[in-house]
């Protein structure tokens, strides 16, 4: 728990020293490998339902999202997963938070998750919208690609802390390479 409170303050002071970035939310840059240690659960699946609710406390929206899993990368789960973010619409009230993970219906997606702190059978994505890759045909050339979609997000590198700003969409690759990635790093091919 320290350690989130840290990297929250570090978020904020490197927000506060980087003005152009004042609409980012700053993670740490992490490579695929080292997140798929990380992370507890790794999965792939899709989206079967999108809900907005208020919070617990009422005090903010949040979405939850069902994922049917179609391939575990990484930890034990069922055959489905409930992954929560920040941010949502509900009726004319939107609160939306930059970087967060997006997740759409019929969405065939990779999530690299943890275990909510505050209710049982829940995930959250760690880093937002960086432990979220999507798996899309490319309208450039129509192929399934996989992608990060980075939109309000910045990167903070581990040492020297540098704050570099990130594209809107990240191309992985085939689904096929980047799942051959994922699953050396997990620790066997499936």
């Amino acid at each position: 728990m320290k350690m989130r409170a840290r990297s929250g303050w570090f978020a904020a002071a490197v927000a506060l020293l980087v003005p152009a970035m004042a609409a980012a939310t700053v993670v740490l840059q992490l490579s695929f490998e080292e997140m798929t240690r990380r992370a507890p659960v790794v999965v792939r699946g899709t989206v079967r339902q999108v809900q907005t609710r208020w919070s617990d406390q009422g005090a903010h929206i949040e979405t939850w999202a069902e994922l049917e899993v179609t391939e575990r990368l990484k930890g034990a789960v069922g055959s489905t997963v409930v992954v929560r973010t920040p941010g949502g619409t509900i009726g004319e009230l939107s609160m939306q938070v930059a970087g967060a993970a997006k997740f759409v219906e019929g969405q065939d997606t990779l999530v690299f998750l943890e275990p909510a702190t505050d209710a049982r059978n829940l995930f959250v994505v760690p880093a937002m919208a960086a432990s979220k890759v999507d798996f899309e045909k490319s309208p450039k050339v129509g192929e399934l690609r996989a992608y990060r979609h980075l939109d309000g997000l910045a990167f903070a590198a581990p040492a020297p802390a540098a704050v570099r700003p990130l594209p809107a969409v990240e191309d992985l690759g085939t689904p096929a390479e980047f799942l051959a990635r994922i699953r050396r790093a997990a620790g066997g091919a499936k």
